[in-house]
């Protein structure tokens, strides 16, 4: 059994999708660009926000700071109040959650989502299940720097080889990989298998029922 688990937490405990998409839509919108389809978002998602709204916006604007950074404000602000307008925990999720806690697994949530709107989701929808959580904050690299996960071990206290990264993106995996620490990829998110296959992983999971028993069994 892991002591600690780490999960991202957009595409693998939350389906943030159609909010996402709505809220960069809209900035893309009130910036005179033409918008994305919904399913297009899954790619762009994973590598923080500044990321997100470039690969949102035409190729030939993306090199554009005050553009960027009017499409990061308008996005931030209209996400900050509508985040949780149709997101919520994926299948069993939840479940999850409160098995592996109650075996004595320590859980954590470390997101490239900026920090308040991570906090704000884990609170209102995993209370009481998730020990600490981390969106991306000033002056700390972003996934898949290892840096973050390594501040988590570290407050835990637990040797790496005890800690566990959960995600969907190879973003994820090689967060893993870059902190010494097994990762766990999972396939309900916002990458298709054959990405989290070409990085190597070992253990992939279906069902959140499959991901505890990897969890619980250290497989």
């Amino acid at each position: 059994m892991y002591k600690l688990a780490v999960f991202d937490l957009d595409g693998t405990l939350l389906d943030t999708l159609d909010d996402i998409a709505a809220s960069c839509n809209r900035a893309l919108r009130l910036c005179g660009f033409p918008l994305r389809e919904k399913q297009e978002y899954r790619q762009f998602l994973g590598f923080g926000m500044r990321r997100l709204v470039q690969l949102a916006m035409p190729e030939e604007a993306r090199d554009d700071e005050g553009t960027v950074h009017r499409m990061m404000e308008l996005h931030r602000e209209y996400y900050g109040e509508h985040a949780t307008d149709a997101t919520g925990p994926y299948p069993g999720i939840s479940r999850l959650l409160g098995d592996i806690r109650r075996a004595g697994v320590r859980t954590a949530v470390l997101s490239n989502k900026p920090h308040d709107p991570t906090v704000l989701l884990t609170e209102r929808f995993f209370p009481d299940l998730m020990d600490y959580c981390a969106g991306q904050r000033e002056g700390v690299p972003t996934k898949p720097d290892p840096a973050a996960v390594t501040e988590i071990i570290a407050r835990f206290g637990f040797d790496k080889a005890d800690c566990v990264y959960i995600g969907d993106s190879e973003v994820d995996a090689r967060t893993g990989r870059n902190a010494g620490i097994d990762a766990i990829g999972v396939t309900w998110g916002f990458r298709d298998c054959p990405v989290l296959q070409a990085e190597g992983l070992r253990m992939i999971a279906d069902t959140a029922k499959e991901l505890s028993k990897f969890i619980l069994d250290k497989a």
